[in-house]
């Protein structure tokens, strides 16, 4: 969970399925903690429906410098999308809450729609005309929390609560500017509720914490270095055979087989290749065939002037 050392009392996480999400802490990014902020990195998948969870069980009503209730707005990519209202005294309950879902009025109706990770949709397309979108927020899941002064109950609530148009489809390349982004965050189909009850508040100054979630893929994660890059598995050829179960040893006959056909097939090939040189010799020329001829001895008699060769083997 994230906490903020100055504020202790209150803790922040994003859950899926009941789990909290892991979080990250980019410590080159000197933004990443202040003394009234933090910023986490965490993992999500796509299509999975997400909550943020608040605690502020440890928060005492003299913490509240002045006021008697804490005010949490929830952002998603920037957009406001909901808020709650904690009052004081706490009880446990009460002190610790997951919001899963944007509420908003439609006519008379009240509905909401719950929170999710989908993928973001790129174009390299000729990047259009219309305004650039503002993607400053892009990836963020954002927590502000105030100190506020209860003044009605039951009145109009301090937002609105109107339908708000989130996500982004075909969305330039060019736009993300090389970010290591690939979800964004969008709302669930519309479901009618029973109307929230609603109050009227004072804030007392700014947010006195704020969580920020920077959500992205395991993929873009191990881009930023933040999480280890998978580890090469080990080859099937160097597990011990014990170790492998059925579809393994499957696969690792498949390769032996495949192996031995490969080699099969290159003796044969190497075997054509040396028939071939031999056939090649028809094109020699034979200059001769027979041995050479011996050298025979002579000599000449100085007095008769005979010639003599010698026959013999020497």
């Amino acid at each position: 969970m994230a906490i903020i050392p100055d504020v202790p009392y209150v803790s922040v996480d994003i859950v899926v399925d009941g789990r909290a999400l892991p979080e990250y802490l980019d410590e080159d990014d000197h933004e990443s903690l202040s003394s009234n902020s933090t910023i986490k990195y965490v993992e999500c998948v796509s299509g999975s429906k997400f909550g943020i969870r608040t605690n502020i069980t440890g928060m005492e009503p003299w913490d509240l410098e002045g006021g008697d209730i804490v005010l949490e707005d929830y952002f998603l990519d920037g957009k406001w999308v909901d808020g709650a209202v904690k009052s004081f005294p706490l009880n446990r309950h009460h002190a610790i809450s997951v919001r899963h879902a944007a509420r908003h009025r439609e006519g008379g109706t009240w509905k909401e729609r719950d929170f999710m990770f989908a993928d973001l949709v790129t174009t390299e397309d000729a990047i259009s005309k219309t305004l650039k979108p503002d993607l400053k927020d892009l990836g963020t899941i954002t927590v502000k929390l105030y100190y506020a002064e209860l003044l009605e109950k039951r009145q109009k609530t301090q937002h609105n609560h109107q339908r708000v148009k989130f996500g982004h489809e075909n969305l330039h390349e060019k736009h993300l500017k090389g970010q290591a982004m690939s979800y964004q965050a969008k709302l669930g189909e519309a479901v009618p509720i029973q109307g929230p009850a609603t109050v009227s508040a004072r804030r007392l100054g700014e947010a006195f914490a704020v969580f920020t979630f920077r959500y992205r893929s395991r993929r873009d994660l191990q881009t930023m270095y933040l999480i280890p890059r998978s580890a090469s598995p080990v080859p099937l050829e160097d597990r011990p055979e014990e170790s492998l179960n059925r579809e393994e040893l499957l696969e690792l006959l498949r390769r032996q087989k495949a192996r031995q056909d490969e080699q099969a097939a290159i003796k044969k090939e190497l075997k054509r290749e040396r028939t071939e040189v031999d056939d090649s010799d028809d094109d020699l020329m034979i200059i001769s065939s027979r041995r050479p001829a011996k050298s025979f001895k002579s000599s000449t008699n100085v007095d008769t002037g005979i010639e003599t060769i010698d026959l013999t083997d020497g």
